[in-house]
């Protein structure tokens, strides 16, 4: 999600991207499907001192995932649903 007040750098960015990939596709990523039986890990959220972020990969689209980062408390629940629901609309066009 892109709307953050205030802006992160692109460095702060570049390294979420990082991490999301990690946390969808790294060596963990892979145990954790294993292990659910799943051929990927569809989602993974990560919450540290005072900010949280989801991780989603598209259920149409195994390459394509969206990352959310919260500063402070949300809702992930409906983060989630929301963030599902836009990756929907991506896949369809």
């Amino acid at each position: 999600c892109a709307s953050a007040d205030p802006k992160r750098p692109q460095e702060a960015l570049d390294a979420l991207c990082a991490s999301a990939s990690d946390a969808l596709n790294g060596g963990h990523a892979d145990d954790m499907a294993q292990a659910l039986a799943a051929p990927h890990l569809a989602e993974a959220i990560m919450i540290g001192a005072g900010e949280s972020h989801v991780f989603l990969r598209s259920q149409h689209d195994a390459q394509d995932a969206l990352f959310c980062s919260f500063d402070g408390p949300a809702d992930l629940t409906a983060s989630i649903a929301a963030s599902r629901s836009a990756l929907d609309r991506i896949a369809a066009g």
